[in-house]
C-alpha cells in the first residue's frame, strides 16, 4: 500500500554506493593494530549506518520499492489529492490520479499537442517515448502504437503495480535499452517522438543532450512527424545550461516552439536558480538554411504566403 512520505528525509543513496562507502571503514578495522582506537570505533559506526540505511525496514519506511544501478525508485500517495507518485533518484518523475486522469502538467500539455489530434484516424500512428517514467504518457490512448525506451527494466512492473494499478494495453511496448543504442539498432521511423529523460540534476543523461543524439532522433522521424522534448530549464535563460541546451536543440531542430509550463513564470525574474518544465515542439520541415532578411536582400514578398 502507498502512503504519504517526507521525501526530504532520505538521501537517495543506493546499495552500490553504500557498499563503496563501507569498503574503506572495513579496511580500517581489518588492518588496524589497535582494535579499540578512535578510527576503528568511527569505522564501525559508518558500517552500521550503511547497513541500517539500506536495510529492508528503512526501504519500506521511505517507500523505496526498487534500488538498482540506474534508479532508487520511491512511490507514495499524496495525502491531499490521493494521486499516486513515482520519484526517481529524489526527483519527481510521474504522477497519476485516476479521478479525472490527472497527470503532471507538462505531460498533459504534451498529450494535447502530440496525441489529441491523432487519437482517431484511418491508421494508428507510431509514437516513441524516450524516458518511460511510469508510462503515463498516452495512457488512455488505445489507438496508436507506443514504444517506450528506458534503461531501467524494473519500471514497467513497478508502474503497473503501484502507479497505474493496471497492465499496459497491447498498443504499448517497452524497450529496456539505452536510447542511443536502440536508435542505432533500428531503422523504424516514428510519427511522433517525445523526449522525457531530463527530469533531474542528479541523473541528467549528458549523452542525450548532444547534437549527435538529436540527429539520431531526427533520422527516426517521418517526413511529417513531430518531436516534443521536456527540459528542466530557466524560463528566462538565466544560466549557461539553459542557453546551451537551447542552442544545441535548435542546431538540429531549427524551427521550434518553446513553452514554459509554469503559471508563475515572470519575464523579469532574474533568479538563476528558478527552473521550470520547458517544452520544445518541432514539426518536421525542410531546412532551407538560415536565410536572413537584410535591407539589400529582402525577399519577404516572394516568401510570404499570399491569399488567393
Amino acid at each position: 500500500a502507498l502512503r504519504n512520505v517526507d521525501l526530504t528525509l532520505f538521501g537517495g543513496q543506493d546499495t552500490a554506493a553504500a557498499v563503496n562507502n563501507g569498503v574503506n571503514p572495513l579496511l580500517v578495522i581489518l588492518l588496524s593494530r589497535k582494535k579499540f582506537s578512535d578510527q576503528v570505533i568511527f569505522s564501525v559506526i559508518i558500517l552500521l549506518f550503511c547497513y541500517f540505511a539500506n536495510s529492508e525496514s528503512m526501504m519500506k519506511k521511505y517507500n523505496i520499492v526498487e534500488d538498482n544501478k540506474y534508479n532508487t525508485v520511491m512511490v507514495y500517495e499524496d495525502a491531499d489529492d490521493h494521486s499516486r507518485n513515482m520519484v526517481l533518484n529524489m526527483t519527481a518523475s510521474s504522477m497519476y490520479n485516476p479521478d479525472g486522469n490527472r497527470k503532471h502538467k507538462y505531460i498533459e500539455f504534451a498529450e494535447r499537442q502530440l496525441i489529441d489530434p491523432i487519437r482517431e484516424g484511418r491508421e494508428p500512428k507510431d509514437i516513441m517515448v524516450i524516458g518511460a517514467g511510469a508510462f503515463t504518457f498516452g495512457l488512455e490512448d488505445h489507438f496508436n502504437n507506443y514504444d517506450f525506451v528506458d534503461l531501467d527494466k524494473s519500471l514497467k512492473g513497478i508502474s503497473e503495480e503501484y502507479i497505474l494499478q493496471q497492465k499496459l494495453t497491447e498498443n504499448k511496448h517497452f524497450i529496456p535499452m539505452e536510447a542511443r543504442a536502440y536508435l542505432m539498432s533500428t531503422d523504424k521511423k516514428y510519427d511522433a517522438i517525445f523526449l522525457d529523460a531530463y527530469n533531474g540534476d542528479l541523473t541528467l543523461p549528458e549523452h542525450l543532450v548532444t547534437r549527435e543524439f538529436y540527429k539520431q532522433v531526427r533520422n527516426h522521424l517521418k517526413p511529417d512527424g513531430v518531436v516534443a522534448s521536456n527540459f528542466i530549464l530557466s524560463p528566462n535563460f538565466e544560466n549557461a545550461y539553459s542557453r546551451h541546451v537551447d542552442s544545441t536543440f535548435r542546431s538540429v531542430f531549427p524551427y521550434i516552439s518553446r513553452y514554459v509550463i509554469d503559471e508563475n513564470y515572470l519575464m523579469w525574474n532574474q533568479d538563476h536558480n528558478l527552473n521550470a518544465n520547458v517544452i520544445y515542439l518541432f514539426a518536421n520541415q525542410p531546412n532551407d538554411g538560415e536565410k536572413i532578411y537584410t535591407d539589400n536582400k529582402n525577399t519577404i514578398y516572394y516568401d510570404k504566403p499570399h491569399s488567393r
